[in-house]
């Protein structure tokens, strides 16, 4: 799976070169940004060979992404003044589960349980490689800002999402780490204003979606711990165009 991402994103890169014009024909951009990251609390399951236990509700941790964007902005408006761009973005966050005690069910041989069970900490890192399609309406525009000076976006496109666990107490032997290379999405929308003709800042709203598989063991007994990562994301950055 890990090699198929990377392969995935081999052949982002590959478009990105292949339909990047010159500066004459497009505007070049370069994106940093910072903000928060806001996962939903979604089931966690684990599966063994006679044994599948899901936990409900599980709480991850808000937490700080960041990362950068380069996109090519081509001139030739695709609808009036709208205009397209494509862009590759990279971007690292931490939705880490801590101590909670949460409904859930556990199933052996065929007898099922259900009540409360505790979820001890669980350290999860996430890198993803997103191609972004874009589209944005200049507004505002000006001799010093051709192609204008305030500019609404929409972004949507697929994105792999490298992410890593490391586990305490949860399974035994304790101390478990994996990684995970999944394909999701990612959509979002922001606004761009101008400082300077070379220079703007703006912010972002976004949401990612994808759905992890961890290999783990307990007891002897390897495993599959499964879940769905669901986040917002408010972003704010600074961006070089030329």
């Amino acid at each position: 799976m890990r090699r198929r991402g990377l392969l995935i994103v081999a052949i982002v890169l590959a478009l990105l070169l292949s339909l990047a014009p010159g500066p004459a024909s497009a505007e070049v951009v370069f994106d940093l940004y910072f903000g928060g990251a806001f996962t939903a609390w979604d089931d966690l399951s684990a599966r063994f060979d006679q044994t599948f236990q899901i936990l409900e509700d599980v709480g991850y941790d808000d937490s700080i992404i960041g990362g950068g964007r380069i996109a090519y902005w081509f001139d030739r408006p695709i609808v009036d003044r709208l205009t397209f761009g494509i862009g590759l973005d990279v971007f690292h966050f931490t939705p880490d589960i801590d101590f909670q005690t949460v409904d859930g069910a556990q199933t052996f041989g065929g007898l099922t349980l259900a009540g409360e069970f505790a979820v001890f900490p669980i350290d999860i890192s996430v890198v993803a490689v997103g191609l972004d399609l874009m589209v944005r309406w200049p507004l505002m525009p000006s001799r010093d800002f051709p192609r204008g000076r305030l500019q609404p976006y929409l972004t949507a496109g697929p994105a792999v999402f490298f992410s890593e666990i490391e586990d305490t107490d949860n399974f035994s032997p304790g101390n478990q780490s994996d990684k995970d290379t999944t394909v999701g999405f990612k959509i979002g929308t922001g606004m761009v204003w101008y400082l300077v003709p070379n220079l703007a800042v703006f912010g972002e709203w976004r949401f990612t979606y994808f759905s992890p598989e961890w290999n783990v063991t307990d007891n002897g007994v390897s495993g599959k711990l499964e879940t769905d990562i669901s986040t917002f994301y408010l972003l704010v950055g600074l961006s070089l165009r030329f």
